[in-house]
């Protein structure tokens, strides 16, 4: 691929693209099969990138509930009382 397509490539995945640049782009993938094939890595390697993110915000959340549960559960167990 001798130009470089990254820019486009990211638009394109992002749904940026619009207009003429849309359509411009779709009928270079279409005539350049190489293009088309980092495309399709692209949004591959976007989708996983996607999942990691929700995957950490998940575990984050989960870990988060965690602390709050055994900290209850302890404040459960060693009732503070007042003076």
């Amino acid at each position: 691929m001798a130009k470089d397509y990254f820019k486009q490539i990211d638009e394109y995945v992002d749904g940026e693209l619009t207009g003429s640049e849309l359509s411009d782009f779709i009928k270079e993938m279409n005539r350049n099969p190489e293009l088309s094939k980092e495309v399709e890595l692209y949004k591959k390697v976007h989708g996983l990138l996607n999942e990691m993110a929700d995957y950490r915000k998940k575990r984050e959340d989960l870990n988060q509930l965690h602390e709050e549960y055994l900290k209850s559960k302890k404040d459960k167990q060693n009732p503070q009382t007042d003076k």
